[in-house]
């Protein structure tokens, strides 16, 4: 801007300088100067008019950027919005499985603790069957045993008796 105004100064000056030391009548001067006068004018809002859309250039495409910018950044946090709602969507359902493995395995161990007690109730129940079979079979034994004792015992009863009828008979 300042190269500007420089500029139209030295037009200026170098013109007054160039009429004044011409050598012309004071009205045709005048003139000359006038029209020189005229001339910077005219320059000069040239000038000023491509300044004024050069800034207005300017400026629109300022207002381009700052919306190309926004509309940049509003992707951009669109864009995060979007892989956060997928992470977050990944991470439910990662939990999600999670909790069902922990829940499938929790039945796992659970039928197998129940198998397990099956197993340990079905051999006490088989070791218990086998000791009262046993009980029984000594059972049997014992009365067998005390039936052929009993037996021996009333045949020696019987055989004493014979033998005191005998003694007291004989004697």
């Amino acid at each position: 801007m300042s190269s500007t105004k420089g500029f139209l100064k030295g037009l200026v000056v170098g013109a007054v300088a160039g009429l004044l030391f011409a050598p012309k009548s004071g009205k045709k001067l005048r003139e000359e100067l006038m029209s020189k006068v005229d001339d910077a004018k005219d320059q000069a809002k040239d000038y000023s008019d491509a300044a004024m859309e050069k800034g207005a250039e300017f400026q629109e495409q300022a207002k381009d950027v700052a919306g190309n910018i926004k509309i940049s950044l509003k992707d951009t946090a669109d864009q995060i919005k979007h892989q956060m709602e997928e992470t977050s969507e990944d991470v439910k359902e990662k939990a999600k499985d999670i909790k069902d493995d922990v829940a499938n395995k929790a039945h796992d161990v659970k039928e197998d603790v129940a198998d397990k007690a099956r197993d340990v109730q079905e051999d006490v129940t088989d070791k218990a069957q086998d000791v009262k079979e046993n009980v029984k079979e000594g059972s049997k034994e014992i009365k067998k045993d005390t039936e052929d004792r009993a037996q021996a015992a009333k045949k020696d009863v019987q055989k004493h008796k014979n033998n005191y009828k005998g003694n007291v008979n004989q004697g």
